[in-house]
């Protein structure tokens, strides 16, 4: 079972409609059913869609690796237009004529193939002796309830989430530049932050400064404020 369709029977067996699986987590019905059909080119980014990804699948109680559900695309052919080359139309008169086309058509083939496998060859060297480049800087942060405790949570400004967080789950909020939480209760969550993907979450101090056990904390790509 593909992992769309793993989502889309979990959902159903919830007795959830794509509208309510919507509505809890915040997000557009349609990202809901790109992810079921595993449709990820509907997403800005690889990295968005994964990020949807793993919070639907954690909101089901799915186990998958998200990591290996976006793909790259397919390598092209050796060279364009390869399949539609045809051998010159058999002359009665003589065999010359076909012998000599197909013996330039493969001399052709020949050099097309070495021109571009000598490209190919190359640009393969300079990335293997290149650095990786370092995972695109975001921000993102992962709230873990314990506790029903209310949010309000703006993402490069724009509110994106302003409800009453139920006990236990998990939530993940990502943005470009900013993101900005307001905390009900700082005693019934845990928060997390980073600035990469590939990075690890660091635990947040989020009682520090408060008042009342009431928060606002502001967090961008250099650190949290």
């Amino acid at each position: 079972m593909s992992t769309g369709e793993n989502l889309k029977k979990t959902r159903i067996k919830k007795d959830l409609t794509v509208k309510d699986a919507a509505a809890k987590l915040n997000i557009s019905p349609e990202k809901i059913k790109a992810l079921e059909e595993e449709n990820y080119s509907f997403f800005a980014s690889s990295f968005y869609a994964r990020s949807f990804l793993k919070n639907y699948a954690e909101f089901l109680g799915v186990e998958i690796d998200h990591t290996a559900e976006i793909k790259l695309d397919e390598i092209s052919p050796i060279f364009p237009g390869a399949d539609k080359l045809q051998v010159p139309e058999k002359h009665t008169q003589s065999p010359l004529p076909k012998i000599i086309g197909v013996a330039l058509i493969l001399v052709l083939l020949m050099s097309l193939a070495g021109i571009y496998l000598n490209r190919v060859g190359r640009e393969i060297e300079v990335q293997l002796s290149a650095p990786e480049a370092p995972a695109p800087e975001m921000v993102e942060i992962r709230t873990v309830v314990s506790q029903p405790t209310w949010v309000r949570v703006l993402a490069d400004g724009v509110m994106i989430e302003e409800s009453l967080l139920t006990a236990p789950s998990t939530r993940y909020y990502t943005a470009d530049e900013s993101l900005r939480i307001r905390i009900g209760y700082t005693r019934g969550m845990d928060l997390y932050y980073r600035n990469r993907p590939d990075a690890e979450f660091t635990r947040v101090d989020i009682d520090s400064g408060s008042a009342g056990w009431v928060n606002e904390l502001e967090f961008t790509k250099e650190f949290s404020k």
